[in-house]
């Protein structure tokens, strides 16, 4: 290989290291939210404050995903 495409595949390795790193945070950025939120359905919480926290969990596609996933969503439903 030359010159030319040993530098193409080294710089297009490290955007595709980064974009994986992104969604990697974007990914535990709903984590993050998902479980502040789980942590507001606990009974000593207010009625109201419930209710805020189960609309944030179930506010995105990707919320609803990741609770899926997570196995939470027998706890919510």
């Amino acid at each position: 290989m030359g010159r030319k495409t040993d530098k193409f595949l080294q710089t297009r390795s490290a955007h595709i290291r980064l974009m994986e790193a992104e969604e990697f945070g974007e990914m535990m950025e709903h984590v993050d939210e998902v479980n502040f939120a789980l942590d507001g359905l606990r009974k000593p919480q207010p009625v109201r404050i419930r209710r805020a926290s189960l609309l944030s969990i179930c506010a995105t596609v990707q919320q609803r995903r990741l609770l899926r996933t997570q196995g939470f969503e027998t706890f919510v439903g």
